[in-house]
């Protein structure tokens, strides 16, 4: 098996789930009319292009990965302390 492959396979999909997971937020934001949610998920693709462009690499390929693993690592990560510090 090679490696590379599998490298860009797992790379595929992180990138699908990490931009699924931002259209169901930002879905989610419009449907309640949330404008700081729509706000922050327009900035993470701000942002994600950004550090794409500055990175120099696969302006596409960059770009939807830092986009994705933004994303996941805000639902993982941020939205699991504000969870817990709702329970504090």
């Amino acid at each position: 098996m090679n490696f590379e492959m599998m490298a860009f396979w797992f790379g595929g999909a992180v990138i699908i789930t990490g931009e699924l997971q931002w259209a169901k937020g930002l879905y989610d934001a419009i449907k309640a009319k949330s404008a700081r949610s729509i706000v922050l998920a327009v900035a993470l693709v701000v942002a994600a292009f950004c550090a794409a462009l500055a990175s120099k690499q696969d302006l596409l390929w960059t770009w939807q990965g830092i986009w994705a693993v933004g994303q996941i690592g805000y639902e993982t990560i941020i939205k699991s302390i504000q969870e817990r510090i709702k329970k504090v």
